[in-house]
């Protein structure tokens, strides 16, 4: 269901480009009969208040924000879909086959980067001072497989917002000395134990495992790749805290004009290699182990019953510990007979879920209602048998460590 998020290890994420944008979340005493929506990430040992509150399936169902999730398409082909229940307003667009592992490596990375700069004859600083003008942030994220780019603002600019990123991603050539400056000037995060391990796990061919960012590149190869995109692949306009019908009549008049474009293909899973190993040098040691796991609902479930596991596509990553801690960490999870409690804390984050996160998930077909039916269908013994089954795999290694003197 999440990232943005392949970058660390946060808490509140795990793959950041992979997909799970649910963020980890504890209910405070004081707050968990009042303030349902804004729970903040708190230590897991709030979780027994939330079962004493709350002990069953229906109660979540009542506590859940979101209202009902309406999808529908323009004549091009364009996907529109939204949920009109929700604290903030969202108006997004995520355009599939733009990802990090999609064309020239760093092409997606910076046309993250060059959104909401100058384009359709605006200065970078008109653009910029009419969304503030507008009480309206600007959001940008890469995925493997796809760009988005968001607004978040008061759901009377709502058309001002679809206009803005419609702008962002369907917009005339970059300026080449603009382009080279704010890449230039752009942060290039450094290799994280998340993005090595991938690498150890499918092989650094692989479009799950390719560096975001490169040292340089042409503005025209960023030209022609998010023209492409937009031209030919799938699109998926979103919007939180709108009404469907809201959404639609201010979606048509910016992405009507788009060209006509075929419903996007599932690309085939990655493959896991085991025992497979990968090192970068970086300025802080660590070392990973990836076990494979291609149940996204239950890598989650393990990284919450873990504490040195993270979710990743098609993995579970533990980290943190000596190697031999780590393995034994991965062992644990198949001795546990009752996941009722870890459970209960990811429905808690689901329900938690809301702005652009929630957006993009939605974006991505991956929100919070089809991850808490997933939940509901776990038994343990099921639960039990996925764990067994991932452990019976060597897993993949990965190293971080500072660079030698040599």
């Amino acid at each position: 269901a999440a990232s943005s998020h392949l970058a660390s290890f946060s808490a509140t994420s795990t793959s950041s480009r992979g997909g799970d944008l649910t963020p980890r979340v504890c209910v405070s005493r004081s707050m968990a009969a009042r303030r349902i929506g804004s729970w903040a990430r708190r230590s897991l040992s709030a979780v027994a208040t939330f079962e004493e509150e709350y002990a069953s399936g229906a109660s979540l169902g009542r506590l859940y924000q979101l209202g009902s999730v309406e999808t529908s398409k323009l004549p091009n082909g364009v996907v529109v879909t939204s949920s009109g229940s929700a604290a903030s307003c969202v108006v997004g667009v995520l355009v599939g086959g733009a990802g990090t592992g999609d064309g020239p490596v760093g092409a997606s990375f910076a046309a993250k980067t060059m959104a909401f700069k100058s384009g359709h004859g605006k200065s970078d600083l008109a653009v910029q001072r009419a969304l503030e003008l507008a009480g309206v942030t600007p959001h940008a994220l890469c995925f493997p497989d796809s760009l988005f780019v968001a607004c978040e603002g008061s759901p009377a600019e709502a058309s001002e917002m679809a206009t803005a990123v419609a702008d962002a991603i369907s917009r005339d050539p970059y300026v080449s000395w603009e382009f080279d400056e704010a890449m230039a000037a752009a942060a290039r995060p450094a290799p994280t134990l998340l993005e090595v391990a991938l690498q150890a796990a499918y092989g650094e061919g692989h479009p799950l495992s390719r560096p975001a960012t490169t040292k340089k590149l042409a503005s025209t190869v960023v030209d022609e790749f998010l023209a492409d995109a937009v031209a030919t692949k799938p699109i998926v306009v979103v919007g939180v805290g709108l009404e469907h019908s809201e959404l639609l009549g201010v979606a048509a008049p910016a992405f009507a004009s788009l060209p006509s474009r075929s419903p996007a293909t599932p690309p085939p899973p990655p493959t896991f290699v085991p025992g497979g190993f990968a090192a970068k040098t970086a300025t802080t040691a660590g070392i990973a182990l990836a076990y494979p796991c291609p149940d996204p609902v239950l890598a989650a479930l393990f990284a919450a019953v873990a504490p040195s596991a993270t979710a990743a596509p098609g993995l579970l990553v533990l980290h943190g510990k000596p190697k031999a801690d780590l393995r034994d960490d991965a062992a644990a999870l198949a001795a546990i007979d009752d996941f009722a409690t870890p459970i209960k804390k990811l429905k808690i984050a689901a329900l938690s879920q809301t702005g652009v996160p929630l957006a993009a998930a939605l974006a991505r077909d991956d929100g919070p209602r089809a991850f808490l039916a997933k939940l509901d269908s776990l038994s343990n013994a099921a639960i039990n048998d996925a764990a067994k089954l991932m452990l019976a795999s060597e897993p993949a290694l990965a190293l971080l460590s500072p660079p030698t003197d040599d």
